[in-house]
């Protein structure tokens, strides 16, 4: 598995891209923590045939 990541100061947003060799049966997940209250995290699953976004 591999993580990957570009931080854009400009726009103050970090895009997160996750690679795994895995099989239809398998899956991943990957997790973030976040102290301040103010800030926003969307976290996005991406499988083999469907495609989910959520703004927590």
């Amino acid at each position: 598995m591999h993580l990957y990541w570009i931080v854009d100061y400009e726009e103050e947003t970090v895009t997160f891209e996750v690679r795994a060799r895995i099989s239809e049966h398998d899956w991943i997940g990957i997790g973030f923590r976040i102290e301040e209250k103010s800030k926003k995290l969307i976290y996005a699953f991406c499988g083999r045939t469907e495609k989910e976004r959520i703004d927590s």
